[in-house]
């Protein structure tokens, strides 16, 4: 059975040092990573925090759970722009439309909706794609095959969002940690994957 995040919520302090101290560290390392791979990277991360603040906003204050919201929609969104923008997408539209996924099926899977997790499961599935195509149709972007992979891809994802949620939401509960480590030592360790893929495999970006 999963813990309510927002019951337990009030029985830590998110505000500690060392949660300061993670948060930050993976703050730093979030814009170094975002610097190294130039200018317009750094413009992507400031959308898809934007992008995070109103799907959070809007889906949070539309179940009466902001706190969940916000937080899940920046997480994923935040976790989203890691996976793509070290990668080779087809198009602008295609990488903030990514940004969209991310944040729109994070608030809607940080607040449960709806409860039953495989109803929630395709929900989210489908929202994924139906985000990115309307995000695509909107910037006027083509449909190829190429984007359609993308769109297969959003899916999955939207899919897979779900069960994740709902297990990083168990392991709070379970560890008694602050979310905002949690969210860090996760984001972290996917930034120092990104930053040893080229230094291991020699390629540069």
């Amino acid at each position: 059975m999963i813990v309510d995040s927002a019951a337990s919520e009030p029985d830590r302090q998110q505000f500690t040092l060392k949660s300061v101290f993670w948060s930050t560290t993976s703050l730093a390392l979030l814009l170094a990573y975002a610097r190294s791979m130039g200018e317009q990277a750094v413009i992507h991360v400031a959308i898809y925090a934007l992008l995070a603040l109103a799907a959070g906003g809007l889906v949070g204050f539309l179940h009466g759970n902001w706190k969940d919201g916000l937080f899940w929609s920046m997480l994923v969104a935040l976790l989203t722009y890691l996976a793509v923008e070290g990668g080779r997408l087809p198009d602008e539209s295609v990488v903030l439309g990514w940004g969209a996924v991310g944040a729109g099926c994070g608030a809607i899977c940080g607040v449960r909706f709806p409860k039953k997790l495989w109803l929630g499961t395709c929900l989210t599935g489908a929202l994924g794609s139906l985000l990115l195509v309307s995000f695509l149709l909107v910037a006027g972007q083509p449909l190829t095959q190429l984007v359609q992979f993308d769109v297969a891809c959003a899916a999955v994802v939207g899919c897979i969002l779900r069960p994740f949620i709902e297990y990083l939401q168990w392991l709070e509960a379970q560890s008694r940690q602050p979310r905002v480590v949690l969210a860090s030592w996760l984001a972290l360790s996917i930034l120092i994957g990104n930053f040893l893929v080229p230094i291991v495999g020699g390629v540069e970006r």
